[in-house]
């Protein structure tokens, strides 16, 4: 069995990304992607999936780590990042998966 894959790029602010083309917002991207994987600074983590989630988007992985381990803050972000998945039904493994994948 042979899957076909298409991947898109997300890397603001470059136009290409190892001569592909890259999209400099979850918006401009030219449909909602089956799978968003996020290995970005903590704090952009809630933001992008929720616009994933808007676009149509319903799988994330989330590999960045900052979330509950730090303590409090970091508790209510990832309760955040959950009430996000929830409101657009988006199925998500992590956050902090690098050791995992």
């Amino acid at each position: 069995m042979a899957i076909r894959a298409h991947y898109t790029r997300f890397t603001p602010p470059k136009k290409t990304f190892l001569g592909h083309q890259a999209y400099a917002s979850v918006c401009d991207l030219p449909e909602a992607p089956d799978l968003a994987i996020l290995v970005v600074p903590t704090r952009q983590v809630i933001p992008l999936l929720e616009e994933f989630g808007k676009i149509g988007t319903r799988r994330a992985v989330v590999i960045t780590a900052g979330f509950r381990e730090t303590g409090e803050e970091g508790r209510s972000m990832e309760d955040r990042l959950k009430e996000i998945a929830s409101r657009y039904g988006i199925r998500f493994l992590g956050p902090q998966l690098h050791g995992d994948v």
